[in-house]
């Protein structure tokens, strides 16, 4: 094992400038070509939008996410409001991540087995969301925590901790809990105290900020509500599918690498390495697929790769890593090729111009259509469907609570709440797909029934029917 503070001292700026360049490429690639086809990136997309037209989250729009990774997101979109110009800050946000990746495997295996990882990661990640953004925390206060000794260090720890549960709410409150008993533990004999005081500085300071910002913004309330009151105390989304499974075998195995390689040398830091990953699975808590365990998957091939690379290296020389490289460059971009083929570009509708859609997609522009010729005739159209942002999108709208109309997103209130109200208007025509209950396993339960047993139906598109109420 690489001593990691002489490896430290190694890792200048220079250093990092080829991985940057080569890591940079391929992700900036992979989001630039992948089609706009997963709801997930909409929803991203949808909520930043609303952010940068002004409107505040918790108050004017349902979203049980905390707020960080959506301000942030909604910076550039002041400057170009566009799928293209949020794909190229997050194709940035994703390197950076990967670099962190790099940067510490490069201490423990050294540059090629490294950059090899780093390249392996990007193939397996998708789309940059707000847990994108607390892994990137954790992966900041990982490092951090080996540095403890210093009490600007300390202080920095409790502000990036505290960013992070901004971030993910559950994983980051946690993690700043974790680091808060680390540092008790950990620091020098008479310093215990102070060290702490130290760290919930760095704490309340972030707190108080976003208190301030609660409170200017009159979301105080609303933000509890659905931040902390919504996700203890409603049915949110859960599901385990097949692939997160290679997600969560490369955690089980990573954490008995890490255990392992503490056993030989009783090196701190990787206890630090596994409560750090411990702490990213959460991220994949209720939802077990591989957008939600890649991450923790990354971050434990690291010991993996320390227990293995020094055996490998008395079999392999610097050009035999390099040709690894190399391949799984090449296989990274056959993915992102692969994922870009059939898809269209569409130059009516201005957020979406030079992003590569889905063959579907003239479909929901009909759909958009057919919902602008009803509210010409003075109706109100609530649609309600998992496509349901993706129709708003393409009609420059926005369109709260039924842009993200899914369990646990709704605050304390119950979804028929919403339906029953829409369904009780003359003036509404609700849109809704004849297989909405199939079509989603997020869709809140009874909804088509009710909707079906109220409305009748006035007009139709492919599973998408448009009612009027009885």
């Amino acid at each position: 094992m690489y001593n990691g503070r002489m490896q430290e001292k190694k890792s200048t700026i220079k250093d990092m400038i080829l991985p940057a360049v080569i890591l940079g490429i391929l992700v900036l690639l992979k989001e630039l070509l992948c089609r706009f086809d997963s709801m997930d990136e909409v929803y991203v997309y949808t909520l930043s939008r609303a952010v940068a037209t002004g409107m505040v989250p918790y108050r004017d729009f349902n979203m049980v996410m905390p707020p960080l990774f959506f301000h942030f997101l909604a910076l550039p979109l002041l400057l170009s409001r566009t799928v293209l110009m949020m794909r190229i800050v997050n194709s940035i946000f994703l390197t950076f991540m990967m670099l962190l990746i790099y940067r510490i495997c490069r201490q423990k295996t050294g540059d090629e087995a490294a950059l090899l990882l780093s390249i392996a990661g990007i193939a397996a990640l998708d789309i940059a969301t707000y847990n994108t953004m607390f892994c990137v925390f954790a992966m900041i206060a990982y490092i951090l925590l080996s540095r403890i000794e210093s009490g600007r260090y300390v202080f920095i720890l409790g502000i990036v901790t505290t960013l992070s549960a901004l971030s993910r709410q559950t994983s980051g409150t946690l993690l700043l809990i974790a680091c808060l008993v680390i540092v008790g533990i950990l620091a020098p004999k008479g310093k215990k105290f102070k060290n702490i005081i130290v760290y919930l500085l760095g704490v309340g300071l972030i707190c108080t900020i976003f208190l301030i910002y609660l409170l200017a913004t009159g979301s105080f309330s609303q933000f509890w509500e659905y931040c902390l009151f919504a996700v203890l105390f409603t049915d949110g989304n859960s599901t385990i599918a097949a692939s997160g499974i290679p997600g969560v075998v490369i955690t089980i195995l990573g954490v008995i690498a890490d255990i392992k390689l503490y056993r030989k040398d009783s090196n701190k830091e990787h206890i630090f390495h596994i409560v750090t990953g411990v702490l990213i699975f959460t991220a994949a808590i209720p939802i077990v697929d591989l957008m939600h365990t890649s991450y923790a998957g990354i971050w434990f091939m690291i010991p993996l790769f320390e227990v293995f690379v020094p055996h490998l290296a008395k079999m392999m020389n610097k050009r035999m890593w390099i040709y690894l490289d190399v391949a799984a460059s090449v296989i990274c971009l056959m993915i992102t090729f692969f994922s870009f083929r059939g898809a269209v570009f569409t130059n009516d509708v201005r957020e979406l111009k030079y992003v590569p859609l889905s063959s579907s997609f003239e479909a929901y522009k009909d759909i958009a259509y057919i919902n602008t010729l009803y509210q010409e005739q003075g109706y109100d159209v609530v649609t309600i469907s998992n496509e349901a942002a993706l129709i708003s999108l393409i009609n420059e709208e926005y369109n709260p609570p039924y842009d993200l109309f899914l369990k646990g997103n709704l605050g304390m209130t119950d979804p028929m709440v919403y339906v029953e109200e829409a369904c009780s208007s003359p003036n509404t025509v609700i849109l809704i797909t004849d297989d909405y209950q199939e079509s989603c396993w997020e869709a809140p339960e009874g909804v088509y029934d009710y909707v079906t047993s109220h409305c009748h139906p006035v007009n139709s598109y492919a599973q998408f029917v448009w009612y009027l109420p009885d």
